[in-house]
């Protein structure tokens, strides 16, 4: 038996792993307790179902991207170009679509967008505060020559990036996503190295 402790960690793991190995639909909740070497009460004690293992394992991911963008705050804020800060705001949210994979994705964003929308790119989201302040300031720098609020440019950011990574996951990866939202979003900020 899995230490308690570890439980719910080790059936995230499992689910991950077979989710990357085969099919999600293949993995039974039979298969993920015998790998796990956990009963199905315990499944059923830390999750609702399979969904809710991938749901928990994206916020999860997307609490380590916060917590990682709160170390490197001070770089991205000493940096005098905007645009720049925001991608350096964004990069972590690529780099973790890239790490996690498109399996995992296209089941958090197709069975779970609704659930875990929030957590993902919500409107409730830390970042959003300073998204709208970088958005803010390039444009009173003119370097963000699209002139409506920051805070609409940034709910329209979230829904563009939420599309985006729903595309990208949808379509196997089909191109390079840090790349693909630095060049939306330059043109959705009609953004001028003045």
């Amino acid at each position: 038996m899995t230490d308690k402790n570890n439980a719910r960690q080790a059936i995230m793991d499992v689910v991950i792993k077979l989710v990357k190995e085969h099919s999600f639909d293949e993995a039974s909740i039979d298969e993920i307790c015998a790998k796990a070497s956990l009963t199905k009460g315990a499944f059923y004690y830390y999750f609702k179902s399979k969904d809710d293992v991938v749901g928990q394992y994206i916020v999860e991911q997307i609490k380590t991207i916060d917590s990682e963008r709160n170390e490197k705050l001070i770089n991205i804020m000493i940096s005098e170009d905007c645009f720049d800060q925001l991608m350096m705001l964004f990069s972590p949210l690529c780099d973790m679509c890239n790490r996690v994979g498109v399996e995992i994705l296209q089941i958090s964003i197709s069975r779970l967008a609704d659930q875990y929308y929030t957590s993902l790119i919500g409107r409730d989201h830390e970042g959003n505060a300073i998204i709208t302040h970088l958005i803010d300031k390039g444009q009173k720098q003119g370097v963000f020559r699209n002139k409506k609020s920051a805070s609409m440019l940034c709910e329209i950011m979230n829904d563009m990036l939420f599309g985006m990574v729903f595309y990208w996951c949808h379509h196997d990866a089909p191109f390079e996503l840090k790349e693909k939202v630095a060049e939306s979003v330059a043109g959705l900020l009609d953004y001028s190295t003045v």
